[in-house]
């Protein structure tokens, strides 16, 4: 019996290990007892995670939910709430902006968060963060940008890019001015407080192609922190305490 006993166990914790590896970040949080709400916003993903005790400061992401989440798990524990409405291959489009603040309004309304968010943009969810605070500065507490995509000139042919800059032409701003409108547009945020990380080794987002090109004289609040070797990839920092400092000061 033995033998047997032994098979047993090994399938037992291989399939506990299984279900666990499966368990989506936010359901980890609903299983520590943190109110979880997942809905709808315009017909785009929504969800919001607050945590008992909630102080009422919130980081919100348009992309990439549990996604390198050391930052978000960070505050988390220290009674921030979490947001997100998925965003992804939308590139900032008047109707996303517009659902964003629709969702941050019902986030409020709901769960008594505060005006201001910290905008969490990873990736190309950094050109979302950009183009929503250059648009709505009064609801931006902070931006925490990571390997930020932030000059859409090299992704002309993107059917996703295309699209968004369609939407904007359709609102009276050509694709020519979209496609480096957080740059140009930039003088608009230097006095929120921004953190941007990067691999100083990244093909895919170069720094000195993208962020790096922004004038940055004038910044009230600003700390970069390059990864020297690192590629995209992985995002955030190990340990992350730098940033969640930044943010939380």
């Amino acid at each position: 019996m033995k033998p047997i006993r032994f098979v047993l166990s090994f399938f037992l914790a291989l399939t506990l290990s299984l279900v666990a590896a499966a368990q989506s970040w936010e359901q980890i949080y609903a299983d520590k007892g943190f109110t979880v709400e997942e809905t709808t916003i315009r017909g785009r993903r929504a969800v919001i995670i607050v945590p008992p005790g909630a102080n009422g400061r919130w980081i919100a992401r348009p992309a990439f939910i549990g996604a390198f989440a050391q930052v978000d798990d960070a505050l988390l524990a220290r009674g921030w709430s979490f947001g997100l409405l998925d965003l992804m291959d939308e590139y900032a489009s008047p109707d996303a902006q517009e659902a964003f603040t629709e969702f941050a309004d019902y986030a409020r309304k709901k769960y008594g968060l505060s005006k201001k968010v910290v905008l969490e943009g990873l990736s190309r969810g950094g050109w979302f963060s950009l183009l929503y605070a250059e648009r709505h500065p009064g609801r931006v507490a902070a931006l925490y940008l990571d390997a930020p995509l932030c000059d859409l000139t090299k992704f002309t042919n993107n059917p996703h890019v295309r699209k968004a800059a369609a939407a904007w032409e359709a609102a009276g701003v050509a694709p020519e001015a979209f496609y480096t409108f957080a740059r140009d547009h930039f003088d608009r945020i230097k006095k929120i407080p921004i953190m941007v990380v990067y691999g100083a080794a990244d093909p895919i987002v170069p720094f000195e192609q993208q962020f790096g090109t922004f004038d940055l004289s004038g910044c009230r609040r600003l700390a970069l922190i390059g990864k020297t070797g690192c590629a995209h990839h992985p995002h955030s920092l190990d340990p992350c305490d730098p940033i969640v400092a930044f943010l939380t000061e």
